[in-house]
């Protein structure tokens, strides 16, 4: 319900307030069916007071992924310089996070990307490409068994989990749910069977020599 007083805040955190109600009615309503007089509302100014903080509605737009971008970046990071298995756990781990903790942002990426301003969704898919040559070079360490095209299926496969899980609801704590989704690539990444194993594809595909996966994914 739109407030009708304002307190007045510091520009700082007048700012975030106004980042966070976009980015609610941004993720609720879609690009075009919030106004910056409905976010002005959300927060007790008036549309035009908005300006005194963002340029425009897209300059606004943008900078309700600030956090999401950050915690994605700081990840990759983090998981360029980690052994394959901690890194893809890494990796795992930052999604989930931005899946529960930055909802909003991921169903708005996943929504309303072509709303972004090019050179913002350039970077956003580059960093993406990046992740994703991570965690098939991951793969490739992991699952030797895994013909390329494999390792391409199950990156997708355990990618969307997180994808997937940013627009469902749940009754798990964030904490929870984030370390289950972890628990669920995990998994797939150790047990999976390529189509040659389970005998779906015909004759047997010749295979890369196996190693073991460890049996549990490190902290």
């Amino acid at each position: 319900m739109p407030r009708t007083t304002s307190t007045r805040l510091p520009a700082a955190d007048r700012r975030e307030e106004i980042v966070r109600a976009a980015r609610k009615l941004f993720a609720e309503r879609g690009y075009d069916g919030t106004s910056i007089e409905d976010i002005g509302g959300a927060v007790g100014l008036t549309g035009p007071a908005i300006y005194r903080h963002f340029k425009n509605k897209v300059a606004l737009f943008v900078a309700t992924f600030a956090g999401a971008d950050g915690a994605s970046e700081e990840a990759m990071a983090r998981a360029v310089d980690e052994p394959p298995a901690e890194a893809i756990v890494t990796v795992l781990r930052a999604e989930a996070e931005v899946a529960v903790r930055h909802r909003e942002a991921m169903l708005m990426w996943q929504r309303e990307r072509m709303r972004m301003p090019r050179r913002m969704r350039r970077e956003r898919t580059d960093r993406r490409q990046r992740m994703y040559g991570l965690i098939e070079r991951c793969l490739e360490s992991l699952r030797p068994d895994l013909s390329e095209d494999e390792i391409v299926e199950m990156r997708n496969v355990i990618t969307s989990i997180a994808l997937g899980a940013a627009d469902q609801e749940s009754h798990l704590s964030d904490e929870a749910r984030i370390d289950f989704m972890v628990s669920a690539g995990w998994t797939m990444i150790k047990h999976a069977a390529p189509p040659a194993q389970r005998g779906t594809n015909g004759a047997a595909k010749k295979s890369r020599a196996r190693t073991v996966v460890a049996s549990s994914a490190p902290n």
